[in-house]
């Protein structure tokens, strides 16, 4: 019987006995890495050979835990090479992470009004500028009843994904006006039917802000301010800088989401 340690030469007679840790789930699955028999203090184990070292029948789960692992690898190996080689392979496998991109991101190209811009404006603020994409600002007198509403048209129509309001005057003049602070948009198709509506209360900062919208098919958008944030002076015309459209549309231009 072994009474001391024959690596550091410390005596077996106080030793602790280790306590096995847990066995890993999949290790148990497997059958690798059940806990060890406890040996006492002094004792060898059976496995241990008389040179010191360990040995023993290569387990059953030992081997079935490597089969898996060399498959997994060889899966691996055959897909990169796959796409590497095969091109109709890799075009499958583009066109599936394209499909997937798609369903967690939508492309958003940006979007464009065409053609007049229908609603009330000031004559050197019409309510085309609201759509314009310069720095320019669409304003009109705010009485409340009945709110002021403008309307734009896609041609062709569009699938509108998301909105990018920027709200106020432009540059200095953004206290001498009001801004918007909840307003309505209403996405119909031809037939003038409203297929998508939703209103959203703006943030009172110059800063761009961005909204989900969610409509298919739209033809024309019709924007409406149901209440405003008070300019410096009394009953000063309400003013928005721009309301940008992203989504598809058929010959829309590539750009960023907001």
């Amino acid at each position: 019987m072994r009474r001391f340690c024959r690596r550091c030469g410390q005596s077996l007679a106080t030793a602790t006995i280790a306590v096995a840790p847990g066995v890993l789930w999949y290790r148990r699955i497997f059958g690798v890495g059940k806990p060890k028999a406890k040996v006492a203090a002094g004792e060898r184990p059976k496995s241990m050979r008389t040179d010191g070292k360990t040995g023993g029948a290569i387990k059953p789960g030992r081997l079935l835990s490597t089969g898996v692992q060399i498959v997994m690898l060889a899966a691996i190996v055959g897909l990169v090479a796959g796409y590497a080689l095969v091109p109709s392979w890799r075009d499958a496998v583009n066109g599936f992470i394209s499909s997937a991109k798609e369903v967690v991101v939508p492309s958003a190209d940006q979007i464009y009004t065409s053609g007049p811009t229908a609603g009330p404006g000031t004559k050197e603020h019409p309510a085309r500028l609201a759509f314009d994409r310069t720095l320019a600002f669409w304003a009109t007198p705010f009485a409340g009843m009945p709110p002021p509403a403008i309307e734009g048209a896609f041609t062709p129509p569009a699938d509108v994904a998301k909105i990018l309001v920027t709200d106020g005057a432009s540059g200095d003049q953004y206290k001498a006006f009001a801004r918007p602070r909840d307003v309505t948009l209403e996405f119909l198709d031809g037939a003038g039917t409203v297929i998508a509506a939703k209103s959203y209360e703006l943030k009172d900062q110059a800063d761009p802000q961005s909204f989900d919208v969610g409509a298919k098919g739209a033809s024309r958008v019709r924007l409406t301010v149901r209440s405003v944030f008070p300019a410096e002076a009394p009953n000063a015309p309400v003013a928005l800088s721009e309301v940008e459209f992203f989504g598809s549309q058929a010959g829309s231009s590539s750009t960023t989401a907001p």
